[in-house]
């Protein structure tokens, strides 16, 4: 038989299901008042911030300003205001703080409705409470003007309505002009114009941005064969001196078999190159609508074509 040692009871019990079992509970007891503790601190801390948090928000030196908002690129020269405090005020965001966790959000929806920014790409908080705004800004490339002279508008080079009062009385003549009868805004300013023929000027502007100003060119005239909403427009352009260009349908709308934009431009260049100016005298038309571009000087001795190349 074998020996049964005195004491083995207790061990047995020590080194079986009592040890396990209280070393549970104490794993247990851990867990919970870890929890507990964690409950207290996060009850503390929506206390404290049910008691103080507005006035922590509302602290003038954890408020939002103008100064630091960083945008990227800066804004060009043709905008002259602000556009970081108009952001901030267009959207009431004067006492925006820096501690609110939608800040960029906010930041980012109040410059997409600022009429003199096309798109907002990034914004980014830095160290120094500085918010890095990268966005993309709109370009006024013509000036809508009713041929009654009662109103003149800027436009992008997409046709969206650019604010008025941000230009002086003597702008509109810094741009080419595109007369129309009655075209009047039909939204608020950083909104589509509203009419179609507006767009097509704005398309032919932005292609002739770079020559029109050298060539003598000054102003746009967009025209319907008959005054339906969906008859086709095509449009003219016009020098100083009274010459005429029959420019036809707006980039991208040409009809089938009649030349693309970039080919009535290059013919252009090429007349212009010949005479050295569009600004013909006595006053002439220059038709680029069809496959070869024709000159016809106006003059009361003689009528007479040009070619392209000027001969």
């Amino acid at each position: 038989m074998g020996t049964v040692h005195k004491g083995a009871p207790a061990r047995w019990l020590q080194a079986g299901p009592l040890r396990a079992a209280s070393e549970v509970a104490v794993r247990y007891w851990g867990i919970v008042s870890t929890i507990g503790l964690l409950a207290t601190v996060l009850f503390v801390i929506w206390w404290a911030w049910g008691k103080w948090g507005r006035e922590v928000l509302q602290d003038d030196s954890l408020t939002v300003s103008a100064k630091q908002l960083v945008l990227r690129p800066p804004p060009p020269k043709w905008i002259r205001g602000d556009i970081r405090a108009e952001a901030l005020r267009q959207s009431s965001l004067e006492r925006l703080s820096l501690l609110d966790p939608e800040v960029t959000v906010k930041i980012r929806h109040a410059f997409e409705l600022h009429p003199w920014v096309a798109s907002v790409d990034y914004v980014s908080k830095r160290a120094g409470g500085r918010i890095v705004v990268e966005l993309r800004y709109r370009r006024p490339i013509l000036m809508v003007v009713t041929e009654n002279g009662e109103g003149w508008w800027p436009v992008d080079t997409m046709g969206v309505l650019l604010p008025p009062a941000d230009f002086s009385q003597n702008d509109p003549l810094n741009f080419l002009q595109l007369y129309t009868p009655d075209h009047w805004p039909a939204g608020d300013v950083g909104t589509s114009f509203g009419h179609a023929s507006v767009v097509g000027a704005a398309r032919i502007a932005t292609l002739l941005d770079p020559y029109w100003r050298s060539w003598g060119i000054v102003a746009i005239h967009a025209m319907r064969k008959d005054t339906s909403s969906d008859a086709p427009v095509t449009y003219e352009l016009e020098t100083r001196g009274g010459t005429r260009i029959r420019w036809g349908a707006a980039p991208g709308q040409e009809p089938r078999g009649a030349p693309t934009a970039q080919a009535k431009l290059a013919r252009l260049r090429q007349i212009a190159d010949a005479q050295g100016t569009l600004d013909l005298r006595p006053s002439a038309i220059i038709d680029v609508r069809h496959a070869a571009a024709r000159t016809v000087r106006r003059s009361s001795a003689a009528t007479h074509s040009v070619s392209a190349q000027g001969n």
